[in-house]
């Protein structure tokens, strides 16, 4: 019994040890904001749900030329006049550039979504916003769902909790079982 319960204790910390490596990995692979977009990129997807993306995107669609800025996972009583109202772009011709997505819930259906969107614009280069922390799982997703799109990583830099880390970083563990 005691060698069958020092194995189950070995296993444990092994696991418990691996978990705690590849959260390190994790926090180091977070990416860096960028100063500028690539002059390939074809057009910039903005996934929301945290400060700071629907801002930058913005940003992003007033200092581009000619590509499109796809803004996925907008809350359905969102509109146009509400996102561009303190970006001061109401009359602007830029916003024939812009496109909002109401359908998203989950990261996996914004990449699903923009997918189509794409292929419809034969697109297959993009600028991607999102927070710092939720980028690997963005790109894993891309891989999967769209290996046929070069994802191009345009991250917001977000102060997080390390209970919040943990959980973002959690969710990359269950990938793998998602179909």
């Amino acid at each position: 019994m005691a060698a069958k319960l020092k194995k189950v204790f070995v296993f444990v910390n092994i696991v418990v040890g691996l978990w705690f490596f590849l959260f390190g990995v994790f926090i180091l692979l977070m990416p860096f904001p960028k100063s500028n977009v690539p002059a390939d990129v074809q057009a910039i997807i903005v996934f929301t749900g945290d400060i700071g993306r629907v801002g930058y995107g913005l940003d992003l669609l007033s200092v581009t030329k000619d590509i499109p800025v796809l803004i996925s996972g907008v809350h359905p009583r969102v509109s146009l006049a509400d996102i561009v109202s303190d970006k001061n772009l109401m009359n602007s011709p830029k916003l024939s550039r812009l496109f909002l997505e109401h359908s998203a819930q989950t990261t996996r259906q914004n990449v699903l979504i923009t997918k189509e969107w794409l292929a419809k614009r034969g697109i297959n280069k993009i600028g991607l916003v999102t927070s710092n922390y939720h980028m690997l799982r963005c790109r894993i997703l891309f891989a999967r769902l769209s290996s046929d799109v070069e994802v191009v990583t345009l991250p917001v830099n977000m102060p997080t909790s390390w209970m919040f880390l943990v959980r973002e970083y959690t969710k990359l563990w269950v990938l793998p079982w998602l179909k």
